[in-house]
């Protein structure tokens, strides 16, 4: 837990994972923490998650391993 929070600034001009980030910050916010962008800086507030329901897609990117 961090009383004071966390802020992550990007150093980079183009952020290359930047739907990665994205994705996570709507998981984030799915189990109450919202997490704030400003010119390439987040900012997540102290507190902690709640308990959510939460439905995961399924991934069959590597279910070609047992198909070869």
């Amino acid at each position: 837990v961090m009383p004071h929070g966390l802020r992550v600034r990007c150093s980079t001009e183009r952020l290359v994972s930047g739907p990665y980030v994205d994705m996570t910050r709507t998981v984030m916010a799915g189990f109450g923490v919202a997490v704030v962008e400003e010119a390439g800086t987040w900012t997540v507030p102290s507190g902690g998650y709640r308990a959510a329901r939460w439905a995961v897609e399924p991934d069959a990117a590597t279910a070609n391993y047992l198909l070869t």
